[in-house]
């Protein structure tokens, strides 16, 4: 397969199952992601529960039936407990009796009754009341049950009456019902005791005798009538004096008193609900960013992107900025680009480049070549961005002249290469100044190579620092006098198409790339690196 059709393969590489340790590097690369919208899920949560009305409940009960299971209340003591506390439910919930208890409430407050089938096998009903007041809460429960005894007790009498006075009614009507089957009895007895004929007498005893016979069995039945209802009617007078009685008539068995904290909200649950909230859309969010990320992240994409060696993956840190460490990561870089060497020709100018500009190419440019001065190679840096040169202040030294002056005639080489101050055996020539216009005719003169031919024999390593490779054509024009070239890609800055025409483009000029280094992508925790980064 050619080296086209290598590098242009798909960005995504062949379609796999992630796997339990691919989850943890998404979610380990997309931590502050993780952490930021857990965190705004776990605040408005709190946020949304600080800020609701505090509301407080209070429970009362009213008692239906007395301990010896005889109603309360008239006409109800044949009727099953729970039956007759569903009437009373029934009453409570009544227009009646609500518009009354709710006069007799503090505004804003809140009662239903509590239908809990354990209540009504023991005859009780409890109010319960909601108010976002707790001494609110109290009264409106107790209001609601004084109000039930009141009204229940005059609605009972009212009701003791009227069933009285039906009874009344009745038994009046028994009476002279009773009275017209006498009356022509009555009128013989009238009769015999005003004649002295025996005959007489004697028809109307008989007539008598019949009229009694006949009106017997109606009498029996209005007698048993009127005994039925004067018993009922006795009774009725008997439970007029329980109701009135103060003993009795306590029908509220446990008042409320006000409750020493609110049921809502609650702190926990919505708290904890948030908090399994806040985990589901953290790690969905994470997912669905790795999934939309059109960037190339880690060492896995990047090599199945481009067909080259990968070289060293750089951590990512917080800090940013050059630091005197030698990390194992940059070793293992210029150990890649030793084992290169061994199949080819030793690589003294070495071309350090990227697709764009912030992807770390300057950074990992010094930190190899300190690594490599560390190692007792001679090594100088060159600052070859003539477009925008960092190299200078990365090591401190000054910008003024460099390889721009010495291009166009104006220092000798000894003039613009400086000392690094920390490192030992490491040079710096800085890019130095020149016109935007005037820098690729500077690169593709004689003078560049020539340069660099002088200065290969007095180093044994050089790193060109040239400008992004999609940029501008300055690093190809470098790369025809370089002996390698190393690619610098910033993880999560760019897009595998960018990565691929920065390949092609370097491909034109015929040099060798002998890697690419990942910067920004996670440390190895088994190792300790010391390394920063800058962006361009």
């Amino acid at each position: 397969m050619s080296d086209e059709t290598s590098i242009a393969r798909s960005s995504v590489g062949q379609t796999a199952e992630l796997s339990l340790t691919d989850y943890l590097g998404i979610f380990r690369k997309r931590r502050w992601m993780l952490l930021g919208v857990f965190g705004l899920v776990v605040a408005g949560a709190l946020i949304f529960t600080l800020l609701q009305e505090r509301v407080y409940e209070a429970q009362s009960t009213v008692l239906v039936r007395t301990n010896q299971t005889s109603s309360l209340f008239p006409l109800d003591g044949a009727l099953p407990v729970s039956r007759s506390v569903n009437g009373e439910i029934t009453f409570i919930n009544s227009a009646l009796f609500r518009n009354a208890a709710i006069a007799a409430s503090p505004s804003g407050t809140r009662v239903s009754v509590s239908e809990d089938d354990a209540s009504a096998q023991d005859g009780t009903i409890e109010l319960v009341a909601r108010a976002n007041d707790p001494a609110d809460a109290a009264a409106a429960a107790n209001a609601w049950a004084e109000v039930y005894v009141s009204l229940r007790h005059d609605t009972a009498l009212e009701e003791l009456a009227s069933t009285s006075g039906a009874i009344d009614d009745t038994i009046m009507g028994l009476i002279d019902r009773r009275e017209e089957v006498l009356a022509p009895t009555r009128v013989l007895d009238e009769a015999l005791a005003v004649t002295d004929d025996p005959v007489e007498i004697a028809r109307l005893g008989a007539e008598r005798l019949l009229l009694v016979e006949l009106a017997s069995t109606e009498l029996r039945a209005l007698d048993n009538q009127l005994s039925n209802l004067q018993a009922n009617l006795s009774s009725l007078e008997v439970q007029q004096d329980l109701l009135t009685s103060p003993e009795i008539s306590a029908r509220v068995d446990t008042p409320a008193i006000a409750p020493g904290g609110p049921i809502e909200p609650s702190v926990t649950r919505n708290l904890g609900l948030a908090v399994v909230a806040g985990l589901i859309l953290a790690f969905g969010a994470a997912l669905l960013a790795e999934a939309l990320d059109p960037t190339v992240s880690n060492t896995e994409e990047l090599s199945e992107l481009i067909p080259l060696p990968h070289l060293a993956t750089i951590p990512r840190l917080k800090k940013q900025g050059v630091t005197l460490g030698l990390d194992d990561a940059h070793q293992r870089a210029l150990s890649g680009i030793a084992l290169a060497e061994a199949t080819s020709e030793r690589f003294e100018v070495i071309l350090v480049t990227s697709s764009n500009a912030g992807e770390g190419k300057s950074s990992t440019t010094v930190n190899l070549a300190r690594l490599s001065a560390a190692g007792g190679a001679r090594t100088l840096i060159i600052g070859a961005d003539l477009h925008r040169p960092t190299m200078s202040e990365k090591l401190g030294v000054s910008n003024r002249v460099g390889l721009a002056d010495v291009l166009m005639g104006r220092r000798p080489i000894d003039d613009v290469i400086f000392e690094s101050p920390d490192v030992e055996a490491l040079d710096l020539m800085p890019a130095g100044r020149a016109d935007a216009g005037m820098v690729i005719e500077l690169l593709r003169s004689h003078e560049f190579p020539t340069l660099l031919q002088k200065l290969s024999s007095r180093y044994d390593q050089i790193f060109i620092d040239s400008p992004p490779l999609l940029a501008v054509v300055d690093p190809v024009e470098i790369a025809l006098h370089c002996d390698a070239a190393i690619l610098v890609v910033g993880a999560g800055k760019t897009r595998p198409q960018e990565i691929t025409e920065a390949v092609r483009t370097l491909r034109t000029s015929r040099v060798n790339i002998v890697g690419t280094i990942l910067v920004g992508g996670d440390a190895d925790t088994r190792s300790v690196y010391s390394y920063t980064y800058a962006g361009h």
